[in-house]
């Protein structure tokens, strides 16, 4: 018995198209689908630099405040320098006590990082495009270490060698504690005046103030540049202020 073999035609155009249409599906769904991250990205990106900003711009406005107090702690701290180095009988003992604040008061200072301490918890730090808020951005954080370093430092320096050595030497209101020095007709300040470690003190704290002073105000110029780039950056994106 003969068999016979019978050939399937096919309509090579015909599948050729359909091939074709489903490439071009395939590629067109990846397109929307990358299209589609990219926007998210870049809106979230957008909130992110809106954040950012609003945050440094309030701790704008704080950092200047604890700069002017550092100022004014240098000024009064070479004041009281320039009392205890003079003659007990030229000096005011009560410039004396109304210096010594400069001695016992800090000032800390803690910036508002909720959007940016946001992004880096999340890992979305990669979807800054912009190079310069980068590297802004990562030099702020490494002054942002200096400046709680001094923190840290401001306060051990204190309760380590300042507190104990007034606590010692002075009598304070015994109710408020450190925040009010008052000084009681019988206790004679003049030891003070040719007291080494007391001297010691004054520079000690003077050097610290005059390098909290400095850190703080390179950290308010990096935080005018970022700033100022996240500012450039949104009006670029037709985001304006309060947006």
């Amino acid at each position: 018995m003969d068999r016979k073999i019978t050939w399937l035609k096919v309509d090579w155009r015909y599948a050729l198209r359909e091939l074709v249409l489903i490439v071009a599906g395939i590629l067109i769904a990846i397109a929307l689908n990358s299209w589609w991250n990219s926007k998210v990205d870049y809106e979230q990106e957008t909130q992110y630099l809106s954040g950012i900003e609003t945050d440094i711009e309030n701790s704008i406005a704080e950092l200047n405040a604890t700069i002017n107090f550092h100022e004014q702690q240098v000024k009064d701290l070479r004041k009281l320098f320039g009392i205890v180095h003079a003659e007990p009988s030229q000096a005011r003992k009560d410039s004396l006590l109304e210096l010594s604040h400069a001695l016992i008061f800090n000032s800390t200072f803690e910036p508002e990082l909720a959007t940016y301490d946001e992004m880096l918890a999340s890992g979305n730090l990669n979807l800054l495009e912009s190079e310069r808020i980068r590297n802004a951005l990562t030099l702020y954080q490494y002054q942002l270490q200096n400046n709680n370093d001094f923190n840290n430092y401001l306060e051990q320096q204190s309760s380590l060698t300042i507190e104990p050595f007034f606590m010692e030497n002075l009598a304070y209101h015994p109710l408020k504690g450190l925040d009010e020095p008052y000084r009681p007709p019988d206790i004679d300040l003049t030891a003070l005046y040719t007291d080494l470690h007391f001297h010691n003190l004054i520079l000690l704290r003077l050097d610290t103030e005059a390098n909290v002073l400095e850190i703080r105000k390179r950290l308010l110029e990096t935080m005018h540049d970022v700033q100022r780039y996240i500012k450039e950056e949104l009006v670029q994106r037709g985001v304006s202020d309060g947006e």
